[in-house]
């Protein structure tokens, strides 16, 4: 019995990690930076090269969006996580901590993004996979991004530190990836 409960006791343990969800579609992942870039720098035309015609854009909040309000929240941004899926990844949490530490966030906004050990980042990815699939109202099968923008606070104190998360919806079409709908607003850091 001692031995049973030693083998389930350190079998996670010795269990293979499970990979990033692959990200195979070249073609997405440059719709999603794509993206990334028209925001960070203001472009509604590159924007709309990526917007299908029935693209849906609304806030986290629920209420109603649309390309201006996107545009108009990003300005002063810069993209610090470009994420792209082929379907609803199982390590979101862990990808973005991943390319968060290389960012150029301040430390304290980077721990908050980051869950420490393996339980928490299990967890903090179940919830984020489940979010992500709500927000966007997928079921798994669609491309999904991730793209975080990050505004520094100014030094006149205009602008405080500021993290915006846009969530990304696509389908394919005979044009290449379109989006299907877009989900943005402010992240409440430390909360």
């Amino acid at each position: 019995m001692r031995w049973i409960g030693l083998c389930l006791a350190i079998m996670p343990a010795l269990m293979p990690r499970a990979a990033p969800a692959a990200q195979t579609d070249e073609r997405w992942a440059q719709t999603i930076a794509q993206i990334a870039v028209a925001l960070a720098e203001g472009d509604p035309a590159a924007l709309a090269e990526c917007l299908g015609e029935d693209a849906r854009i609304q806030q986290l909040d629920g209420k109603p969006g649309d390309a201006l309000r996107l545009l108009a929240g990003a300005r002063g941004h810069e993209a610090v996580v470009v994420l792209a899926y082929d379907a609803l990844p199982a390590a979101l949490a862990s990808d973005m901590a991943r390319q968060v530490q290389s960012s150029t966030l301040p430390p304290e906004i980077k721990r908050w993004l980051t869950p420490v050990g393996d339980a928490a980042q299990q967890r903090a990815n179940a919830v984020a996979r489940q979010w992500l699939g709500r927000m966007l109202g997928t079921e798994g099968g669609e491309p999904v991004g991730l793209i975080a923008l990050w505004q520094r606070p100014t030094e006149d104190g205009l602008a405080r530190g500021e993290l915006m998360l846009v969530l990304v919806g696509g389908r394919a079409s005979d044009a290449g990836w379109r989006i299907r709908n877009i989900c943005f607003g402010r992240a409440a850091v430390g909360n």
